[in-house]
């Protein structure tokens, strides 16, 4: 098995960092925001994907701040997905779709990321091979092949 890395890695994005994506969204400054905003930003709890998809709603639908955060606060998500012009019937569908999306000297670093919560146990033949686990990292010696765009991403969170 190849050497262990732990780094300490930020759970999602904080209350700045969420209205700030909200309001490159709906097209206003961060102080021009309705207060609604800070609440869906704490009902999103720090989901990048979430935060994106309820601004592209605003952007559609920009009356409905009220009525997304009703939605995430009763957790109603299937409302969500209907209301939206989304493509994808599923969050996992999106995703791959993603990482379809990427050139071929790339996805195989996607295949060998493995995220866990912290804390939780995993069976070892999950971590066997080479492997990226967050909150702490294990991988195979070819450290150096990671693209330094990826390591950058995972170092900002």
């Amino acid at each position: 098995m190849g050497v262990k890395y732990v780094v300490a890695v930020e759970s999602g994005l904080g209350k700045e960092k969420g209205l700030e994506i909200l309001s490159l969204f709906v097209n206003k400054k961060k102080s021009d925001l309705p207060e609604q905003a800070h609440s869906i930003i704490k009902e999103c709890k720090g989901s990048p994907l979430v935060v994106s998809l309820i601004g592209a709603l605003l952007r559609d639908f920009p009356d409905r701040w009220e009525y997304y955060l009703r939605q995430l606060q009763n957790k109603q998500f299937k409302r969500i997905r209907k209301s939206s012009s989304y493509d994808y019937e599923a969050l996992d569908e999106a995703m791959s779709i993603s990482v379809d999306m990427l050139r071929e000297d790339i996805k195989g670093y996607y295949t060998d990321l493995s995220i866990f919560q912290k804390d939780v146990k995993v069976p070892t033949k999950v971590t066997e091979g080479p492997r990226i686990l967050i909150p702490g990292y294990l991988w195979h010696p070819t450290f150096n092949k990671v693209p330094r765009i990826l390591l950058q991403r995972i170092w900002e969170r």
